[in-house]
């Protein structure tokens, strides 16, 4: 199961880049631990009353107290994936900067101007900001024009980050039901193409497993990422599981052969 991060932890990812002295490492740690921690009571809430929306018929307190349990970790779950990818941006664009032979304050401008989009987007965005250099166009222009496309950027990690969450809330929801009708496992089940990712295609790999347990992608449902297209099925007796395992090695098979019919 997903786990919240703890201070010490957070410490231990930023001095891992090695980007940084250890002095610059832990105030930096401080502060994004800080940041994570102001925004935890409002995503455990929201996935709260998500989870519950999605809940038909009598809900008892057992289950909304379960509900609770996963909203906390669901919550716990989304800020390290927001810290992780934050490093990994952050990481990214000075070791470019580092290579590019760029003064620290050059690298210091390229930090701010990336900050609260993941490292793909960063990406996108520091590249559309050197395809407007050249062109005749001032500064004030080049920084108008990158600021109206970080805005878009980050409108479009905001819907991808809501329609992912959505997702595992309602994902939890259907999974509650189904062991408080009976499930005794839960079997992964990706689309079989060559998009999987090798998380989605482990999972899926796995076969029917105990319906409390997490998968080796290191969560309990779907949306392993952002944008995943993954669902789960459930079985309800041993009968149906030796089914549903075979089933499941065939999709197996299926995805792996679509990855490497597309990796020739």
């Amino acid at each position: 199961m997903a786990a919240g991060i703890t201070e010490a932890e957070l410490l231990e990812m930023v001095i891992a880049m090695d980007v940084m002295k250890r002095a610059d490492a832990v105030i930096y740690s401080q502060y994004l631990f800080t940041q994570s921690q102001a925004h935890r009571a409002e995503l455990v809430a929201l996935h709260y009353e998500t989870i519950k929306a999605s809940m038909t018929g009598i809900v008892d307190k057992v289950v909304l107290k379960e509900a609770e349990r996963l909203a906390a970790i669901a919550a716990d779950s989304l800020i390290k994936d927001f810290i992780q990818a934050e490093l990994n941006a952050m990481g990214k664009v000075i070791a470019k900067g580092l290579k590019e032979g760029l003064h620290p304050f050059e690298v210091a401008k390229i930090l701010t101007l990336v900050d609260k989009l993941d490292g793909p987007r960063g990406a996108r965005l520091l590249k559309y900001k050197e395809s407007l250099e050249g062109i005749g166009l001032t500064d004030a222009q080049i920084a108008a024009r990158v600021e109206v496309y970080k805005k878009a950027l980050l409108e479009e990690r905001r819907k991808t980050i809501a329609r992912t969450e959505m997702r595992r809330a309602i994902a939890t929801a259907d999974t509650m039901q189904a062991a408080a009708a009976g499930a005794k496992f839960k079997v992964w089940q990706s689309t079989g193409d060559a998009a999987v990712s090798e998380e989605c295609e482990a999972n899926e790999a796995q076969g029917p497993i105990p319906i409390a347990d997490g998968f080796t992608g290191g969560v309990d449902v779907p949306p392993q990422h952002p944008n995943c297209r993954c669902s789960v099925s459930y079985v309800f007796n041993d009968l149906m599981k030796d089914a549903a395992t075979e089933r499941a090695k065939l999709r197996a098979a299926k995805t792996a052969a679509a990855k490497e019919l597309q990796g020739k």
